[in-house]
């Protein structure tokens, strides 16, 4: 006979002397049916050692013999436990229910978990105080099904109309937002919390501006701000536990939503500058004027959506210009042009007077139009030596001086005109090279795919 464990053993024989069927006993315990019936064979020869019908496994922990010693209780004893346990798994619609080992304890441990302990701390005192035997997986099955049947509790929370604003901003899935380019949008949901009135977005960086710009779109779209809002989880869209509508709600809330103000928020950005010796600030590619402000000096600057602002040292504005759509474009007055010559314009100076003298006097004619903001074209001036012969440069300037056109970009015009034409004039006529086929390749297409003319077509094409 296969042999069973104890609580196995004795579930089978309490449910054989109930009735119930073999095949529903395997079903309830999964034990093999052969089995059953060579317990229920057993039940017409008691077995001499212990006067029971159903026999003892040879190999179960089970004393078969003895009083209750330090062993534990005597075999007959634990039958008449086990078989009382037997009949407490048989539930009255014939199911076979388990009983925790932590059963007789149950009111204790629900006031420990009510305390907040944990199934170790549990244990260890069941042990401890309590005499417990059995092991610690029984104590944390049991603590677990009584923390199961603990619903977790949550406030309601209830706003007045106006009172807050909740916010949610998270990021989404990858998304194409250029040709082949993916990035992660931001997401960003405003709710006012007694209506549930939501204001959504989708940008695509998460600076401080454009938290503040979504903010302020936020409050706009709703015709106020409340009293206050703080970040967390939104609550959900549709009002269930209210019942009502949310565009009703907002309705009714909208009219205690504080005033927003008259103008909308500026938003810039700040840094340090330092102005050149022309009196100039550069930001983001081109030139503001920042007179009075010293040359060398150090001032800071304030850029917004569409102005410049220039600060001094005290914090006071001293010029606001708009802000330039085209890098490397100069933004001022006549009256911002320094034209008293600094030790940068003597050196540019002397370079011109190298080239010759044309270079020369265009220099500085240039120089007495533009003033100091004009070195970044004496620069390039002087440079184009590093391309162009001195002869080319000083014919060119020489050319541009007649025509009382003042202009760096005129000369470095003429320069690539008259550079391109002398190279197609210089390159001589070639009969051979590794981009021209010989002759005879044409004589040879020639003859394959031509038709042959006799000689009466050549002269009928000839004379028609």
């Amino acid at each position: 006979m296969n042999v069973l464990k104890p609580h196995l053993r004795t579930t089978v024989v309490t449910l054989l002397e109930r009735g119930v069927s073999h095949r529903e006993i395997e079903r309830r315990t999964g034990v093999d049916r052969k089995t059953i019936r060579r317990y229920a064979r057993s039940a017409d020869s008691p077995t001499p050692a212990t006067g029971s019908p159903y026999p003892i496994e040879a190999n179960s922990p089970t004393p078969t013999t003895g009083s209750e010693d330090e062993r534990g209780p005597s075999c007959s004893t634990l039958d008449h436990t086990c078989s009382e346990a037997a009949s407490a798994l048989v539930s009255p619609d014939r199911r076979v229910l388990q009983v925790s080992a932590c059963e007789p304890h149950r009111a204790w441990i629900e006031g420990e978990v009510g305390r907040g302990r944990n199934a170790v701390s549990i244990y260890q005192e069941l042990v401890d105080v309590h005499g417990f035997e059995h092991k610690y997986n029984s104590v944390k099955r049991f603590v677990a099904k009584l923390r199961a049947r603990e619903p977790e509790r949550y406030d309601i929370l209830e706003f007045l109309p106006g009172e807050e604003a909740q916010v949610d901003f998270g990021t989404g899935a990858l998304t194409e937002y250029r040709p082949g380019r993916f990035k992660r949008p931001c997401l960003f949901v405003m709710t006012l919390k007694y209506s549930g009135k939501s204001f959504r977005k989708t940008v695509w960086k998460a600076d401080q501006e454009t938290w503040a710009r979504l903010h302020e779109e936020a409050f706009h779209a709703f015709g106020g701000c409340p009293q206050y809002w703080e970040e967390r989880w939104a609550s959900l869209r549709i009002h269930g536990r209210k019942k009502r509508q949310v565009l009703e709600m907002f309705h009714e809330e909208k009219p205690s939503l504080f005033p927003l103000p008259a103008e909308r928020f500026r938003y810039f950005k700040q840094g340090r500058r330092t102005v050149d010796d022309a009196g100039l600030v550069q930001i983001n590619g081109s030139n503001y004027a920042a007179l009075p402000a010293a040359p060398h000096s150090e001032v800071t600057v304030r850029i917004s959506e569409r102005e410049i602002e220039i600060l001094g040292a005290d914090g006071q504005c001293l010029r606001r210009h708009l802000k330039s759509q085209r890098k490397g474009s100069f933004t001022m007055e006549n009256g911002d042009r320094l034209f008293n010559p600094s030790r940068e314009s003597a050196r540019l100076l002397a370079r011109a007077q190298r080239i010759g003298p044309h270079t020369t006097a265009f220099a500085q004619k240039l120089f007495a139009q533009l003033g100091r903001p004009g070195h970044r074209a004496l620069y390039g001036l002087v440079s184009l030596v590093r391309t162009y012969p001195r002869a080319t440069i000083e014919d060119a300037c020489g050319r541009m001086l007649a025509a009382e056109c003042f202009s760096y970009s005129g000369v470095k015009q003429i320069l690539e005109r008259t550079h391109t034409a002398r190279s197609v004039e210089e390159a001589p006529l070639i009969q051979t090279g590794p981009e021209i086929r010989s002759i005879d390749e044409y004589q040879a297409f020639w003859d394959s795919y031509s038709p042959t003319l006799t000689q009466e077509d050549h002269h009928a094409h000839v004379h028609p």
